[in-house]
Protein backbone atom coordinates (compact mmCIF):
# COMPACT_ATOMS: atom_id res chain seq x y z
CA UNK A 1 0.00 0.00 0.00
CA UNK A 2 1.73 3.17 -0.97
CA UNK A 3 2.22 5.54 2.09
CA UNK A 4 -0.60 8.86 2.29
CA UNK A 5 1.85 11.83 2.18
CA UNK A 6 0.95 15.05 4.69
CA UNK A 7 -0.50 18.05 2.98
CA UNK A 8 1.85 20.44 2.38
CA UNK A 9 1.16 23.10 4.41
CA UNK A 10 0.96 27.08 3.28
CA UNK A 11 0.68 30.45 5.48
CA UNK A 12 -2.49 32.09 4.54
CA UNK A 13 -0.87 35.64 3.61
CA UNK A 14 2.00 34.36 1.73
CA UNK A 15 -0.65 32.36 -0.45
CA UNK A 16 -2.53 34.74 -1.52
CA UNK A 17 0.16 36.69 -2.62
CA UNK A 18 1.38 34.42 -4.48
CA UNK A 19 -1.77 33.73 -5.96
CA UNK A 20 -2.54 37.05 -6.77
CA UNK A 21 0.67 37.77 -8.68
CA UNK A 22 -0.05 34.48 -10.90
CA UNK A 23 -3.21 35.73 -11.32
CA UNK A 24 -1.49 39.22 -13.03
CA UNK A 25 0.57 37.16 -14.78
CA UNK A 26 -2.01 34.80 -16.16
CA UNK A 27 -0.08 31.77 -14.64
CA UNK A 28 -0.24 30.58 -11.11
CA UNK A 29 1.85 27.60 -10.33
CA UNK A 30 0.27 24.85 -8.95
CA UNK A 31 1.99 21.56 -7.66
CA UNK A 32 -1.03 19.35 -9.40
CA UNK A 33 1.41 16.10 -9.87
CA UNK A 34 -1.14 13.77 -11.26
CA UNK A 35 -4.33 15.46 -9.83
CA UNK A 36 -6.76 16.12 -13.05
CA UNK A 37 -9.96 17.04 -10.48
CA UNK A 38 -9.90 20.09 -11.85
CA UNK A 39 -10.82 18.47 -15.17
CA UNK A 40 -13.42 16.58 -14.56
CA UNK A 41 -16.78 16.27 -12.18
CA UNK A 42 -18.75 18.77 -13.80
CA UNK A 43 -20.77 21.36 -11.18
CA UNK A 44 -24.83 21.55 -11.54
CA UNK A 45 -24.06 25.38 -11.28
CA UNK A 46 -20.84 25.51 -13.22
CA UNK A 47 -21.36 26.35 -17.24
CA UNK A 48 -18.00 25.44 -17.96
CA UNK A 49 -14.54 26.94 -18.65
CA UNK A 50 -15.05 30.25 -20.00
CA UNK A 51 -12.85 30.96 -23.45
CA UNK A 52 -11.20 34.02 -23.76
CA UNK A 53 -11.07 36.03 -27.00
CA UNK A 54 -7.07 35.42 -27.04
CA UNK A 55 -7.48 31.65 -26.18
CA UNK A 56 -7.14 28.82 -28.75
CA UNK A 57 -9.88 27.05 -28.64
CA UNK A 58 -11.69 25.47 -31.92
CA UNK A 59 -15.50 26.57 -31.67
CA UNK A 60 -16.64 22.99 -32.19
CA UNK A 61 -15.14 22.31 -28.91
CA UNK A 62 -16.55 24.59 -26.91
CA UNK A 63 -20.91 26.03 -26.10
CA UNK A 64 -21.93 29.04 -25.93
CA UNK A 65 -24.64 30.66 -23.12
CA UNK A 66 -25.84 34.23 -24.05
CA UNK A 67 -22.63 35.31 -26.14
CA UNK A 68 -20.05 33.81 -23.64
CA UNK A 69 -18.13 30.40 -25.04
CA UNK A 70 -17.29 27.81 -22.42
CA UNK A 71 -15.03 24.98 -22.67
CA UNK A 72 -17.54 22.11 -23.68
CA UNK A 73 -18.54 19.50 -21.05
CA UNK A 74 -19.18 15.87 -21.91
CA UNK A 75 -21.99 13.80 -20.33
CA UNK A 76 -19.74 12.38 -17.54
CA UNK A 77 -18.92 15.72 -16.19
CA UNK A 78 -15.06 16.21 -17.69
CA UNK A 79 -13.95 18.82 -19.50
CA UNK A 80 -14.32 17.63 -23.48
CA UNK A 81 -10.25 17.91 -23.41
CA UNK A 82 -9.41 15.50 -21.27
CA UNK A 83 -7.95 12.47 -22.35
CA UNK A 84 -6.10 9.24 -20.92
CA UNK A 85 -6.48 11.34 -17.56
CA UNK A 86 -4.39 14.21 -18.85
CA UNK A 87 -5.24 17.75 -20.37
CA UNK A 88 -4.40 17.07 -23.78
CA UNK A 89 -4.34 21.17 -24.95
CA UNK A 90 -2.06 21.69 -21.45
CA UNK A 91 0.46 24.21 -23.31
CA UNK A 92 -2.74 26.21 -25.13
CA UNK A 93 -5.00 25.80 -22.63
CA UNK A 94 -7.69 28.77 -21.87
CA UNK A 95 -6.37 31.62 -19.50
CA UNK A 96 -9.17 30.42 -17.06
CA UNK A 97 -7.57 27.16 -16.45
CA UNK A 98 -3.55 28.57 -16.26
CA UNK A 99 -4.93 31.10 -13.63
CA UNK A 100 -7.06 28.36 -11.61
CA UNK A 101 -5.92 27.40 -7.78
CA UNK A 102 -7.52 24.58 -5.99
CA UNK A 103 -6.09 25.88 -3.04
CA UNK A 104 -8.49 28.74 -2.91
CA UNK A 105 -11.08 26.30 -1.34
CA UNK A 106 -8.82 25.52 1.82
CA UNK A 107 -9.66 29.09 3.28
CA UNK A 108 -13.11 27.41 3.56
CA UNK A 109 -12.21 25.81 6.98
CA UNK A 110 -13.36 22.53 5.82
CA UNK A 111 -12.39 19.02 6.35
CA UNK A 112 -12.00 16.50 3.51
CA UNK A 113 -15.30 15.09 5.47
CA UNK A 114 -17.06 18.41 5.47
CA UNK A 115 -16.87 18.76 2.17
CA UNK A 116 -18.19 15.53 1.47
CA UNK A 117 -21.72 16.26 2.36
CA UNK A 118 -21.24 20.05 -0.06
CA UNK A 119 -22.19 20.42 -3.64
CA UNK A 120 -18.00 21.29 -4.10
CA UNK A 121 -16.36 20.68 -7.20
CA UNK A 122 -13.99 17.71 -7.11
CA UNK A 123 -11.09 19.79 -7.16
CA UNK A 124 -12.38 20.88 -3.70
CA UNK A 125 -12.46 17.83 -2.33
CA UNK A 126 -9.01 16.96 -3.52
CA UNK A 127 -7.03 19.92 -2.37
CA UNK A 128 -8.75 19.47 0.94
CA UNK A 129 -6.19 16.20 1.23
CA UNK A 130 -3.27 17.06 -0.58
CA UNK A 131 -3.16 20.90 1.46
CA UNK A 132 -3.53 22.70 4.04
CA UNK A 133 -3.41 26.54 4.94
CA UNK A 134 -2.24 27.81 8.25
CA UNK A 135 -1.36 30.83 10.26
CA UNK A 136 2.03 32.18 9.81
CA UNK A 137 1.81 35.50 9.49
CA UNK A 138 0.11 38.59 12.02
CA UNK A 139 -2.61 39.30 9.71
CA UNK A 140 -3.25 35.56 9.09
CA UNK A 141 -6.13 34.86 11.33
CA UNK A 142 -8.19 37.88 10.75
CA UNK A 143 -7.42 37.05 6.73
CA UNK A 144 -9.23 33.56 7.38
CA UNK A 145 -11.50 34.54 9.69
CA UNK A 146 -13.15 37.38 7.15
CA UNK A 147 -12.82 34.93 4.16
CA UNK A 148 -14.88 32.18 6.15
CA UNK A 149 -17.32 34.40 7.33
CA UNK A 150 -18.06 35.89 3.98
CA UNK A 151 -18.22 32.07 1.86
CA UNK A 152 -20.49 30.40 4.67
CA UNK A 153 -22.80 33.78 4.62
CA UNK A 154 -22.89 33.68 0.94
CA UNK A 155 -23.27 29.73 0.70
CA UNK A 156 -25.95 29.03 3.42
CA UNK A 157 -28.26 31.97 1.22
CA UNK A 158 -28.06 29.30 -1.41
CA UNK A 159 -25.39 30.58 -3.54
CA UNK A 160 -23.24 27.39 -4.96
CA UNK A 161 -19.55 26.41 -3.23
CA UNK A 162 -17.71 27.59 -5.95
CA UNK A 163 -19.38 31.03 -7.03
CA UNK A 164 -19.24 31.63 -2.92
CA UNK A 165 -15.62 31.21 -2.41
CA UNK A 166 -14.64 32.87 -5.95
CA UNK A 167 -16.39 35.87 -4.32
CA UNK A 168 -14.77 35.48 -1.07
CA UNK A 169 -11.30 36.27 -2.45
CA UNK A 170 -12.44 39.37 -4.76
CA UNK A 171 -10.13 41.93 -3.78
CA UNK A 172 -12.96 44.62 -3.18
CA UNK A 173 -14.41 42.71 -0.51
CA UNK A 174 -11.59 41.99 1.44
CA UNK A 175 -10.77 46.06 1.29
CA UNK A 176 -14.64 46.47 2.53
CA UNK A 177 -13.48 44.57 5.33
CA UNK A 178 -10.62 45.99 6.50
CA UNK A 179 -11.82 49.26 5.72
CA UNK A 180 -15.16 48.88 8.00
CA UNK A 181 -14.98 50.72 10.96
CA UNK A 182 -16.71 48.05 13.08
CA UNK A 183 -18.37 44.60 12.61
CA UNK A 184 -21.94 46.27 12.22
CA UNK A 185 -20.85 47.96 9.15
CA UNK A 186 -19.25 45.28 7.06
CA UNK A 187 -22.17 43.53 8.14
CA UNK A 188 -24.41 45.92 6.72
CA UNK A 189 -21.91 45.69 3.22
CA UNK A 190 -22.58 41.98 3.31
CA UNK A 191 -25.75 41.36 3.51
CA UNK A 192 -26.22 43.86 0.27
CA UNK A 193 -23.44 41.61 -1.53
CA UNK A 194 -25.43 38.33 -0.60
CA UNK A 195 -28.79 40.18 -1.48
CA UNK A 196 -26.70 41.03 -4.96
CA UNK A 197 -24.97 37.78 -5.52
CA UNK A 198 -28.31 35.36 -4.87
CA UNK A 199 -29.98 37.75 -7.76
CA UNK A 200 -26.98 37.38 -10.14
CA UNK A 201 -27.05 33.33 -9.23
CA UNK A 202 -30.61 33.10 -9.98
CA UNK A 203 -30.16 34.87 -13.62
CA UNK A 204 -26.95 32.83 -14.17
CA UNK A 205 -28.92 29.45 -13.45
CA UNK A 206 -31.41 30.29 -16.08
CA UNK A 207 -29.18 30.81 -18.62
CA UNK A 208 -27.43 27.72 -17.79
CA UNK A 209 -30.77 26.32 -18.33
CA UNK A 210 -30.84 27.72 -21.37
CA UNK A 211 -28.13 26.80 -22.83
CA UNK A 212 -27.82 23.22 -21.72
CA UNK A 213 -25.72 22.17 -19.06
CA UNK A 214 -23.89 19.11 -20.95
CA UNK A 215 -22.39 19.56 -24.70
CA UNK A 216 -19.58 17.57 -25.96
Amino acid sequence: MTPISPPVEYGAGSWLRHYQKGVRSESVDVPCGDCVACCRGGHKDFPGVEVGPDDEVPSERTREVDGVRYLAIRENGNCTYLEDGRCSIYSTRPVACRIYDCRLYLFLGLTPEEAKGLDAPDAAKAAMVKFRISEKEPDDAQLLACIRLIYMRLYTSGVSTTIASVVAFHPPTLKAFWAASSPEEFNVYLETLVDYMLRLHSEAKKKITKGGLRNV
